[in-house]
């Protein structure tokens, strides 16, 4: 019973933050109408011009659904009875997944990564990855205790357990290895997501996990999907294949386990955390140094940039009119667009947003283009990807102001400038665009299950790089025909040279310059680094200038043109040996592609049977959402009562319904605590609802036998004066 009480009351804790009480992700259009998808697993809502958008997104969730359970334990929605709601948000231009419990869904933003994606479909990507969290947060369900506890608080216990177990870094890693594992491609296979790590790792710098976990003020630390991957990658591969199974299987069979992740590093490893987790970034440092061991020699350029005193980076490089332009961001100072001069010294141009592609710069018009997302100003699920340009004055322009529109590249004549769209129903195409007025010239619609990335003017023509499930490759836009077989290795920023296509690809297993020509499909290597490099840009000289990654940071160096290789090359995927050992823990057959959904109907976003009773608690909290937004008050006290908490699936309708019992103590005139009374028993009902599907927010609030009346009076003291 203690330990029931004690469970209980952590949940209870969670359900202080209204955010956790009442999870909403904001309005969406108010003239949107919705349908909903039912497969065997999963309830799709998504809008109703998105159906094949939808049924791709069914496919593939069922797809991946039993494959996910192997090295977990637990398949996606495997002790639910209910279906899982995924809730497909198709109008903003922001890519991202997310699944959260109160009330138990999954969020998919379904526009597609624009900005260096993985060599895998968003979908795919998305399924794979969300549904590994589904079947994580069902933990608490196989414990007798969290799940007596579900009785008392609702869906408040899973995200109390989720937050006092596996914790967002572990979450986040054991999803990244599922991707990475399931896959020929996912983030762990890919140069960037550990970029740092291979460099600071390969210097000795070595860390405690808590450190790579929480970070330093001082010192840069990437973000802790890095460490939870570190972490259960190296695990299964060093230690114990079964590392996350026997995790979850202790959450499930020990009535409250404490310092869960210690003892099943422990059980699997024979080491203390602390030693183990140093062996693991051994393991991961050796398979490095055997990598980098068969690259060399390597060819390193000579800084050009200052290292600062506190980690920085600069990305977007290009020259205009022979300066080399840059977006610089650091620890200690915000984005902003800068200008190198000779000696390396950033000049800030003006700030920046650090949501924007990368620059294309148009000599001819001095203008220096780039794609930026922007929020609607009305709608919080509502937003685009707009055009811009900086012209020779420095004022910036909005080419587009609608529209889902990324990665413009000028052509040689700067009267055009083309862009990737991508649509709300999945389609995507290539636009040309009159470089002053925003107007579309031509459209090019990519074929079904191609995703253009980049592009690139050469001779005429309009190449694009895209995403197919075979991963990256290069096609020519008018046709469509494939200059460049795809394979599962990035393909990024993209420009034209010398009648040849020049990218940056992680095929070698860290990032180097590459080009194509795309007649005789020659592709060779040019560079040769240890840790990799990106952003390339050719000065008037000839010299090339690219980002470097440091353990100080991301500096600049240049090369002289001389110096750079032609080593023919064939386009692969890299064969990292700890996402292979990963992939080789897993049965691939289970990935069932042959999942065919039914037919939909519509979903009311009114309809009862649409609002779900997810949470309740034994204690009244008066949850006001305008003093949550203003920042009023950051806490309020509980009252002796019950509460239950209701919301639909798309997080337009939303409310609470309690009850408490005591009034609050009547103070009349000063706060002298002598004249304070005792909050006396008076039984008070309490309801809210909050409606945002029509534009302006409409809140109810119904207060019955509070007693909030005040007694005021005016009294006059004559002091003789």
């Amino acid at each position: 019973m203690r330990k029931l009480c004690l469970i209980l009351l952590l949940a209870l804790m969670a359900a202080g933050p209204a955010r956790a009480q009442i999870y909403t992700l904001g309005s969406d259009a108010p003239h949107q109408r919705w349908r909903v998808l039912h497969t065997g697993g999963f309830k799709l809502v998504y809008p109703e011009d998105c159906d094949s958008l939808a049924r791709e997104y069914a496919k593939s969730l069922e797809s991946y659904r039993v494959a996910l359970k192997g090295s977990l334990g637990m398949a996606p929605n495997e002790f639910y009875k209910r279906p899982m709601p995924a809730i497909l948000r198709a109008n903003t231009a922001v890519s991202n997944g997310m699944v959260t419990w109160a009330p138990r869904r999954m969020e998919l933003y379904t526009t597609p990564e624009s900005d260096n994606p993985e060599s895998t479909p968003w979908i795919d990507q998305l399924a794979v990855h969300e549904g590994r969290h589904v079947a994580q947060m069902q933990a608490g369900r196989l414990n007798p205790l969290f799940n007596t506890g579900e009785i008392f608080v609702g869906q408040l216990m899973t995200g109390a357990v989720s937050a006092l177990y596996p914790g967002p870094a572990l979450l986040e890693g054991d999803a990244v290895v599922a991707e990475t594992a399931l896959s020929n491609a996912g983030r762990g296979r890919t140069a960037d997501f550990l970029e740092y790590w291979h460099v600071a790792l390969s210097q000795g710098r070595y860390r405690d996990y808590w450190q790579w976990r929480w970070g330093s003020q001082k010192r840069y630390t990437p973000d802790y999907y890095r460490a939870g991957y570190v972490l259960v990658a190296g695990m299964r591969t060093a230690y114990d294949p079964l590392f996350m199974n026997r995790y979850y299987h202790r959450i499930a069979w020990k009535q409250l386990p404490v310092l869960n992740l210690q003892k099943t590093v422990r059980e699997g490893s024979g080491l203390k955390f602390k030693k183990a987790f140093q062996g693991i970034q051994e393991h991961f440092a050796g398979e490095w140094a055997k990598a980098d061991s068969l690259r060399g020699p390597f060819v390193e350029g000579e800084d050009f940039t200052r290292r600062a005193r506190l980690y920085d980076s600069y990305r977007g490089l290009t020259f205009l009119r022979g300066e080399l332009y840059a977006i610089h961001a650091g620890i200690d100072r915000s984005t902003e667009l800068v200008r190198l001069d000779s000696a390396g010294r950033a000049h800030v141009v003006r700030p920046f947003s650090g949501q924007t592609s990368r620059l294309s710069a148009d000599e001819n018009g001095f203008r220096l283009f780039w794609s930026e997302v922007t929020p609607s100003k009305h709608f919080d699920l509502l937003s685009y990807s707009r055009i811009c340009y900086l012209d020779s004055l420095g004022k910036v322009h909005k080419l587009t102001c609608d529209g889902r529109r990324y990665n413009p590249v000028h052509a040689p004549d700067s009267a055009r400038v083309a862009t990737v769209r991508y649509y709300e129903d999945g389609r995507a195409s290539v636009e040309v665009l009159d470089s002053y007025t925003g107007d579309v010239l031509d459209a090019v619609f990519a074929p079904d299950g191609l995703q253009p990335v980049e592009l690139a003017w050469l001779d005429g023509r309009l190449y694009a790089s895209g995403i197919v499930r075979e991963g990256f490759g290069i096609w020519a836009v008018d046709g469509w025909n494939p200059v460049l077989a795809p394979a599962h290795s990035k393909i990024n920023r993209l420009f034209a040279r010398d009648g040849r296509i020049w990218f940056t690809s992680d095929r070698s297993g860290v990032n180097e310059l590459h080009s194509l020509n795309p007649a005789t499909g020659e592709l060779l290597q040019h560079s040769c680094t240890r840790f990799g490099a990106n952003e390339f840009a050719f000065s008037p000289g000839g010299s090339l200038y690219y980002s470097a990654p440091t353990s100080d940071g991301r500096v600049v160096r240049s090369l002289p043109a001389e110096s750079l290789l032609s080593r023919p090359v064939t386009f692969g995927g890299y064969q990292d040996a700890i996402a292979d050992a990963l992939s080789a823990q897993e049965d691939l057959s289970l990935i069932d592609g042959s999942y065919e959904p039914g037919e939909s109907k519509r979903y009311h976003k009114a309809s009862p049977g649409n609002v779900r009773l997810h949470s309740w608690a034994p204690v009244y909290y008066d949850y006001n959402p305008i003093e949550q937004l203003s920042m009023e008050t950051v806490a309020a006290p509980g009252d002796i009562g019950a509460m239950a908490m209701f919301q639909n699936d798309l997080g337009t309708s939303y409310g609470t319904i309690g009850v408490s019992l005591l009034a609050p103590a009547d103070t009349l005139g000063a706060p002298d605590p002598a004249s304070m009374t005792l909050p006396i028993f008076r039984p008070s009902l309490h309801a809210q609802y909050i409606w945002t599907s029509w534009g302006p927010i409409i809140e109810a609030r119904v207060d019955y036998n509070e007693g909030n009346a005040h007694h005021s009076q005016f009294t006059s003291k004559n002091d003789g004066s």
